[in-house]
Order: structure tokens, then sequence, then C-alpha cells
């Protein structure tokens, strides 16, 4: 039996995306081939192609996946906040961490603006909009744009987290800002709070 036919179907896609992901983050996305995937893999030169058209396909299955684990970060925050927490200042929180523990995943997430508005993408913003929405149903946020609160507190979990992955603040002292940060944005935006515009 060839090492190919040990695959069953679906797992060599899967293993080829973990392989990408991990070339990715040893040396970034360009210094590496499909070739050195399979080789990694020990599967023929030819069996990458089944899955992805070519290495760029590879790269966009890793970004994709990397929304969907998003996503899957912002509901285990929101289900194990506590009854008295704020869950805008956790899901926020939730993207902040998952930018600073897989900062090359990140990076290329938001260096690939063609996919931001694929079902991956759009489902896994649509978690931390909900928040938004479900807040100002609450009462905790008041009755406006709930895409222009979703901006102000993405802006600042995103902000320090590449404030983060750049090394200007240490994870430690990254992590305390982003908290004060984030829950001053979350306590103006629930004070209705409407900064003077100078631009």
């Amino acid at each position: 039996m060839g090492t190919r036919e040990r695959y069953h179907h679906g797992q060599l896609r899967d293993e080829l995306i973990d392989i990408a992901e991990a070339l990715i983050v040893d040396s970034g996305p360009q210094s590496w081939s499909m070739r050195e995937a399979a080789r990694r893999l020990g599967v023929s030169q030819a069996a990458p192609y089944r899955h992805f058209a070519n290495k760029d396909a590879l790269i966009d299955a890793v970004v994709l996946r990397g929304y969907s684990q998003l996503e899957h970060h912002y509901i285990e925050a929101l289900r194990t906040c506590p009854a008295d927490g704020d869950r805008l200042i956790v899901i926020a929180m939730a993207y902040f961490r998952f930018a600073i523990d897989r900062p090359e995943l990140f990076t290329l997430m938001f260096s690939s603006p063609r996919l931001h508005a694929t079902a991956e993408a759009v489902h896994s913003y649509g978690v931390f909009e909900g928040e938004i929405v479900a807040a100002q149903s609450r009462g905790d946020l008041p009755v406006g744009s709930a895409q222009e609160h979703a901006h102000v507190l993405w802006a600042a979990a995103h902000g320090i987290a590449e404030l983060v992955n750049r090394e200007v603040f240490s994870r430690r002292r990254g992590t305390k800002i982003a908290n004060i940060l984030i829950a001053s944005a979350v306590h103006g935006l629930s004070a209705g709070e409407r900064p003077a515009r100078y631009a």
C-alpha cells in the first residue's frame, strides 16, 4: 500500500492545512513550496494537488480555517463568561488573545482582504457584532449602529495586539493595556459618549 493510500478521504486535506500553517509559523507564507509540504507529510508531489489547485489555494484554506477557529474561540470565551461578567469585554479580549497567541496566522488573516467576505470570515465577525446587538437589546448599549460599536471594540483589541506582536509591548504589558482600553471603550459606548471630532 502506498503512502497516499493510508489517508482516509479528507484526512490528507486537513493534514496539508496543518503542515502549511506550521510552515507559515516557521518561515512565513512565501518560504516554502507545495513540494516541501508533500515531503513533510511523506506523500507524492502530486498528492496535494488533488485537494488544492496551488499553494495560494492551500494558504487560503489556512486563513479560512483561522476564521472558523476564531469564531470557536469567541464562543468558548462567552460560554465560560461569569453570569456577572461583561460579555463585550470578554469577546474583545478573546480576539486580543487569539491574535497574540497565533501572531503568524493573525497577520496572514488580515493581509488577505479578498477573503474577508467569505462565509467563514462573516460568521466569525457575526459572533462579535451579535454581542453588540444583544447588549443593545438588554439596554446595556444605546441604540445605534451595531457595526460602528463593534468597530470601536475591534479596533481597540486589534491595535494593542499589533503592538504586542511587533514587540512594542511585552505580552504582559499589552494584556494589561488591552484590558484597560477595552473596558474604557465599553464604558464609553455604554454611556453613549460621543467624542469631539477633530478631523
